[in-house]
């Protein structure tokens, strides 16, 4: 299944005269619905024909550096919000970092999904309004197929040599519970024994959800008259039963050196201004990373602006912080 689907997915020369090769919408697994995909940028610098690559289904070439792996948020739910969204970022990523010089970037990856139903989505609910329209079988998940999906993503990737070099594993609102998802013990998902992944050394939460009950039990007074929103995309993603919505958050975790040995750093950004996103989330989350985590586990919190989605919107901050991590990369081997 790996070979067959990188060879029928060619390469692509995208950018701004810096020759950034893409890879869109490769699946993962076999029988894949459209969401169970991922996009691919990697810089072309040391390619010696640009051309025959992008025509060809060449494999990735080993290269210095960490890859990128970005998860998209939307609330499990929203269609809107896919790898593509991740695009202008990656672009920005890989041409400052050939222009400035800096420390190199392997690659990128940004993943797809299995997402849950919208029932009142205002142009694309699923399902849909009318009764007789077909339901599209990739937006009826239900935990722990979000997870499994990027567990899967994760996996091919290995399979194809994308994360020889060590990886930064980025996700952005409910992307960032799916990357801390991602390091906890498989077995949480309803693997037999953990699955045979490297795990990243670094995650990146980027106005994130890390514990839903707790703000559905106590929703932050500036952030209240959306806690029914909550409500709906929580019951729609992980069912009615409340312990389950527990212990599928991060926060369940008590010890992270066990479940998550390989882990060196986690950054935490979080807007003040974000109007989906309370603080209270990324607050919550740090101390209990701080007290649940060893000595060699350094947490780390950056100053980001502006509203939820700007995030990845307007990408220059997200740019910025990635570029830091990426920086400090060679220092937690």
């Amino acid at each position: 299944m790996t070979e067959s689907t990188w060879t029928s997915t060619p390469w692509a020369i995208v950018g701004n005269g810096n020759g950034v090769l893409h890879k869109r919408r490769v699946p993962y697994v076999s029988d894949s619905t459209y969401l169970q995909t991922l996009d691919l940028w990697i810089p072309s610098q040391g390619i010696e024909d640009i051309g025959t690559a992008a025509d060809s289904s060449a494999a990735i070439p080993c290269r210095k550096g960490p890859w990128i792996v970005y998860i998209h948020g939307g609330a499990w739910r929203d269609p809107l919000v896919d790898s593509s969204s991740f695009e202008p970022t990656a672009l920005r990523l890989l041409e400052r970092t050939c222009l400035e010089e800096r420390p190199a970037i392997a690659g990128i990856a940004s993943l797809n999904y299995r997402l849950s139903q919208h029932p009142r989505h205002p142009t694309h609910p699923s399902p849909p309004r009318d009764p007789e329209a077909p339901v599209d079988p990739s937006r009826t998940a239900k935990h722990p197929d979000h997870i499994c999906d990027v567990l899967a993503g994760l996996s091919y990737l290995q399979k194809i040599g994308a994360l020889g070099m060590g990886y930064i594993l980025a996700g952005h609102s409910c992307g960032a519970m799916l990357a801390f998802q991602a390091v906890m013990d498989h077995k949480r998902w309803g693997f037999g024994g953990s699955i045979p992944l490297k795990r990243p050394q670094v995650i990146v939460g980027l106005n994130g959800l890390y514990d839903l009950p707790r703000f559905l039990s106590r929703p932050d007074e500036s952030h209240g008259d959306i806690a029914p929103i909550y409500d709906a995309f929580t019951r729609g993603a992980f069912g009615q039963d409340k312990e389950v919505w527990a212990s599928a958050c991060p926060t369940a975790v008590d010890d992270w050196s066990t479940e998550w040995p390989e882990g060196r750093k986690v950054v935490l950004a979080q807007s003040h201004t974000d109007e989906l996103v309370p603080y209270s989330q990324t607050a919550h989350m740090k101390l209990h990373l701080t007290s649940r985590a060893t000595t060699w586990l350094r947490v780390e919190e950056v100053a980001a602006t502006g509203r939820h989605n700007e995030m990845w919107q307007i990408p220059e901050e997200l740019v910025r912080i990635l570029l830091e991590v990426v920086e400090s990369f060679e220092e937690l081997e």
